[in-house]
């Protein structure tokens, strides 16, 4: 069995640095393997490399597929360290925040920094003044509106930025309805100009349709359940969500999303991403581009040798490779066996008498979990046991207390005949269900008034740079993940929805390249037990066979 290793560092109320190191399994049980008071020491990569080692010898380092944290400079310099000594351990980054930074520089620019300010002050009045809050909620009540009432955005909490705007879209009548006939409760200036002024509710859907998968892909992507392929797809969904915005719409927030999404996609332009998303067998074929398609077969013949592949192996790779995308016998199985997991899908593949090479590959890059949320959901739980009325507990002491809670929430069905039952339905609940009930009774409530002059304006890039005011270009960019993959394919789409009617326009469509791979193994043992080969030599790549460059993208 093969682990993730994700690693995050948290202060406690005692101003100490604690650190915790959760393994994963396969089957997406978590269970905690060491918290560490690392506050005597400076949090250096080469420092974190040392506790990290020692934790990869006491597991095995052949136990252990990859190494998962945020993207500190710390800890991502300590991942590539880890990487280099240890080829079979790979380098992945939390995927869950980089989708939350997205999310931050979208809204950084003036059109959706604007529409973000005003319903934030929307939101804090209603919130304060409880005559016009009494009001609202009576014409909810009075027009049928579900969905619940007006949502502050915090930029701290992951999902706000859609759900707030979402929040004062589905209440657009009502709101409208409290300025022209119940204006006298307004008793903030700001309130009836704000609901009434031109183009709010339309830009609103704007920016609602821009931020909506990037919700979404937050709430796959922190999921114990998620994937390497996962975090491509929902990447592409988000550049297709970008490519079928009007190029009329505000060219200045157009390409200042992609801007951002380029930029941030460049921290996952890693083969392993699209080749996991490649053994999806949903996506083996439409979706990827043939430059895609030679980019996968290299990265799976590279995991092969940092697996142990010899040569004989590698040839088998290309030969079953050709025989996955061409659906051929033993990669023919009904997508139906998948059950919502590939992994299922891949357990069902019988290679003999060849090994399974393919197969091994699909495995190792499934146990693969994406995100750091294990370890926040550890500090979550250690904010509970170790709080300001409970701060003489040690470490050890705090750390059988973690491992007992995570084992139960891993094998709660087993160990917790209880947990998860609706006492009032009598149904068993979701993982997802569950998650969501214990985030909304654990939510706080942010009631600080939202200081239009505190937002700050300064502009930043991915590298924490600061760019100059007069530093402003409104030029369309080519969408970087356009050019391996499909954007208008129906897998890619089928969730990102319709572009509000009141700003509709043409759409920009795609057309779909050749994926044809002119790559066969055979089934010859000849290259058996010859580790020291070269990977090109085996595809049959020449230096210039295996350029990207040559892509011609004519998007924009």
């Amino acid at each position: 069995m093969i682990y993730n290793l994700a690693f995050d560092g948290w202060t406690s109320g005692t101003h100490r640095s604690i650190w915790n190191f959760i393994v994963m399994t396969p089957s997406r049980k978590e269970y905690l393997y060491q918290l560490s008071d690392l506050s005597e020491n400076s949090h250096t990569a080469e420092y974190l490399v040392t506790v990290i080692e020692k934790i990869i010898e006491g597991i095995g380092e052949d136990r252990i597929c990859a190494v998962v944290s945020d993207n500190a400079a710390n800890v991502r310099n300590a991942r590539k360290i880890i990487h280099e000594n240890h080829p079979k351990i790979e380098n992945v980054r939390c995927v869950a925040h980089s989708i939350n930074l997205i999310a931050c520089d979208i809204v950084k620019e003036k059109f959706g920094e604007r529409l973000l300010k005003r319903v934030n002050i929307l939101t804090t009045f209603f919130r304060n003044s409880h005559q016009a809050n009494a009001k609202l909620a009576q014409i909810i009540k009075e027009k049928g509106i579900s969905g619940g009432g007006l949502k502050l955005y915090c930029k701290t909490r992951w999902t706000t930025a859609s759900e707030s705007v979402n929040s004062v879209i589905n209440l657009e009548s009502a709101l409208e309805e409290m300025a022209n006939d119940h204006d006298k409760v307004l008793t903030n200036d700001k309130i009836k100009p704000i609901i009434q002024s031109r183009n709010f509710f339309s830009n609103l859907r704007v920016l609602g349709f821009v931020l909506d998968p990037l919700r979404k892909a937050v709430l796959s992507l922190e999921s114990r359940r998620a994937t390497l392929a996962d975090c491509f797809l929902s990447l592409a969904r988000l550049a297709a969500t970008l490519k079928k915005l009007p190029r009329s719409l505000n060219p200045a927030f157009r390409s200042h999303c992609i801007k951002v999404i380029n930029e941030r996609f460049d921290e996952f332009d890693d083969d392993k991403y699209i080749t996991c998303f490649f053994m999806d067998p949903r996506f083996r074929n439409a979706p990827l581009k043939k430059c895609a398609l030679m980019r996968v077969i290299k990265c799976a013949a590279s995991i092969g040798k940092n697996l142990g592949f010899d040569r004989y192996e590698a040839e088998t790779l290309c030969g079953q490779i050709q025989k996955y995308i061409n659906e051929q016998e033993p990669f023919d199985l009904d997508i139906g066996f998948a059950k919502d997991d590939p992994v299922n899908w891949w357990k069902y593949i019988n290679t003999e008498p060849e090994p399974d090479v393919l197969p091994r590959i699909a495995s190792y890059l499934f146990a693969i979990c994406p995100n750091s949320a294990s370890c926040e959901r550890g500090f979550s739980t250690l904010g509970w046991l170790f709080h300001k009325r409970r701060l003489n507990l040690n470490v050890d002491k705090l750390e059988s207390m973690c491992k007992l809670i995570l084992y139960w929430k891993s094998n709660s069905k087993t160990e917790l005949g209880f947990y998860g039952i609706d006492q009032k339905k009598n149904t068993r609940l979701s993982d997802d269900e569950i998650n969501i009930r214990i985030a909304e009774a654990f939510a706080e409530d942010d009631d600080e008034e939202y200081d239009e002059e505190q937002a700050s304006t300064q502009r930043l890039t991915t590298s924490g740079e600061t760019i100059p005011e007069d530093n402003c270009r409104v030029v369309i960019e080519s969408l970087w993940i356009d050019q391996f993959v499909n954007l208008s394919h129906d897998s890619i789409t089928r969730e990102i929805g319709n572009i509000p009617r009141d700003i509709l326009d043409d759409s920009d469509e795609n057309n779909a390249e050749g994926d044809e791979v002119d790559d066969s193994g055979n089934n010859k043992r000849a290259g058996e037990g010859d580790y020291d080969y070269d990977i090109d030599d085996v595809l049959g790549m020449g230096d210039g066979d295996y350029n990207d460059d040559n892509y011609d993208d004519d998007e924009e």
